[in-house]
């Protein structure tokens, strides 16, 4: 009777075929949620053909760069290349450097989710302020037009890694109107207390932090943290560094003290972005990383 959303969607662009089921996805490269100095704020919306009504959003960033991670699509020479609308989705195997594998979006859009994969402007023309305004307005946009892609804006999620991993948190627990998110997944997440003496070094580093004391410190975790987070999933490696290990546990601790949920998973022999002590991306760790981010978002949201 009525056609699907879905249907309509994936009538418009391409379909493509998983490396692990047939499962049928649209992409929406490069979708336009804000206007700022002359550029387009975008990301890309993946809509798989088994829908389950829930979305998540990914922060694309790393070291307040955006995109830290590569796209997980390219351009499908198998179907007309007049049609600037065929795409074809990247299976996880084939993602390159092989640490984007951790955020391969394969598992997820095979469990039923759509994913959002949301890029901010970058350091070092724009402060960390400035990357937060830029992401709840990615936030607003997704909310508003959650239906179109047939997920529930009251079923969202969001995750990143390191700075991202930061940002989806301070987005999580500092919401602004109606920017609410239902669970989050962290991994390596920084930022907790920028102040901190451990943090100098990471300070001088990332310019994106090159703004007031006063500004910054507004912008640390610590001053958000309470029992209106939405259910929350930390995981690290056990030789982290101590800028990302220590405010983890203490995330953690603070979290559960306030009596929202929250859970920490160390993974062994790993540190920053599931390296080992060779510098080689543990795919292991990864692979139970995602696992367990796709257990966490079907539970919560």
């Amino acid at each position: 009777m009525k056609k699907s959303i879905i249907s309509i969607l994936l009538s418009i662009t391409l379909t493509s075929v998983f490396a692990q089921n047939e499962n049928n996805v649209g992409i929406f490269p490069d979708v336009v949620y804000h206007q700022k100095d002359g550029i387009s704020l975008t990301m890309d919306i993946y809509v798989p053909e088994n829908q389950n009504n829930k979305g998540v959003i990914f922060i694309n960033s790393g070291g307040f760069q955006s995109p830290f991670f590569p796209n997980q699509y390219v351009e499908n020479d198998a179907l007309s290349k007049t049609d600037d609308s065929n795409y074809a989705f990247i299976p996880k195997i084939d993602l390159t450097p092989e640490f984007a594998k951790q955020f391969s979006f394969d598992a997820l859009l095979n469990s039923g989710f759509t994913v959002f994969d949301v890029r901010h402007s970058s350091t070092p023309e724009y402060m960390l302020d400035e990357i937060i305004t830029d992401l709840n307005l990615a936030v607003s946009y997704i909310k508003k037009h959650a239906k179109n892609y047939h997920v529930s804006k009251d079923k969202i999620g969001i995750c990143g890694g390191s700075a991202g991993g930061y940002l989806a948190a301070f987005l999580a627990a500092n919401p602004k109107n109606e920017n609410d998110l239902k669970a989050t997944v962290l991994y390596y997440p920084a930022g907790y207390d920028y102040l901190d003496e451990r943090n100098i070094e990471v300070r001088k580093a990332l310019p994106s932090l090159n703004i007031s004391e006063k500004k910054l410190d507004s912008l640390s975790l610590k001053h958000y943290l309470s029992n209106k987070m939405p259910p929350t999933l930390i995981m690290v490696g056990e030789n982290d560094n101590p800028f990302i290990t220590e405010p983890s546990d203490i995330i953690t601790n603070e979290l559960k003290k306030s009596g929202a949920i929250c859970k920490k998973i160390i993974f062994e022999n790993v540190g920053h972005i599931w390296m080992d002590e060779n510098g080689k991306y543990s795919n292991e760790t990864g692979d139970e990383a995602m696992d367990t981010l796709i257990t966490w978002f079907n539970k919560y949201l």
